[in-house]
């Protein structure tokens, strides 16, 4: 069995309203929250998958998300974020990890 995931990254000093000395910036919370909903919703309604968690920290936001399937998803991702406040992440890292040689 494989284990397939996505992070997308936000660097917080190009949130709109951040303070980008403050690298645990309370007022990105909101749009971390934001971005986290749409995403996972749009995984949800196409079947990919679902949101393992948010994290804030060293001046970044990440969002990972299980996933069916990486490019797939990756893409259902960029489509749902494109013209909208979340299109500016820094990255999207793919993961993929055999189960069964663990």
């Amino acid at each position: 069995m494989t284990y397939k995931s996505i992070e997308v990254c936000y660097d917080i000093e190009i949130i709109p309203g951040c303070d980008g000395s403050n690298p645990m910036d309370p007022r990105a919370i909101p749009f971390r929250n934001a971005a986290t909903e749409l995403m996972e919703a749009v995984l949800q309604e196409s079947g990919l998958g679902v949101c393992e968690g948010a994290e804030m920290g060293a001046g970044e936001i990440t969002i990972g998300f299980e996933v069916t399937d990486c490019l797939a998803a990756e893409t259902v991702i960029r489509k749902a974020v494109s013209g909208t406040p979340y299109a500016e992440f820094r990255e999207i890292t793919r993961f993929e990890e055999d189960l069964d040689e663990l």
